[in-house]
């Protein structure tokens, strides 16, 4: 019995190890404590990582404007493409490979995120 628990708690303890270590990923675009968003493709030039670097960057840029409700953030085409926006400006583009990885429409994608950052920038903004 004494074997089991040891095991059990060995596992346990590197877990505590290993799972924040795989839930960040490079393309993780996270606000306050919250993932918004995952890149998964290079797109426009950049890499997975700038992608999601150039997206941290302009919701941060948001954050710190007043007043902010989540109605500004909308879905939108522009050049034929969904996007999200958080008032005119554009946060990400819904691309057709991110959103073919996530077995949906870049339609639907673009309102995934777009729900995710209406709901964690107010907490954000709260933990300020």
């Amino acid at each position: 019995m004494w074997k089991i628990c040891s095991i059990l708690l060995l596992v346990a303890f590197l877990a505590c190890f290993t799972l924040p270590l795989r839930a960040a990923q490079e393309g993780d675009v996270i606000i306050g404590q919250q993932l918004v968003l995952r890149i998964r493709v290079p797109a426009g030039g950049m890499t997975v990582k700038e992608r999601a670097d150039a997206v941290t960057q302009r919701i941060n840029n948001y954050l710190g404007s007043e007043p902010f409700s989540p109605d500004d953030v909308k879905v939108a085409v522009r050049n034929k493409e969904y996007v999200v926006l958080i008032g005119d400006y554009v946060i990400i583009t819904a691309d057709k490979e991110t959103a073919k990885i996530n077995k949906t429409t870049p339609e639907k994608l673009a309102e995934i995120w777009a729900a995710n950052l209406r709901k964690a920038i107010p907490e954000a903004r709260a933990v300020k």
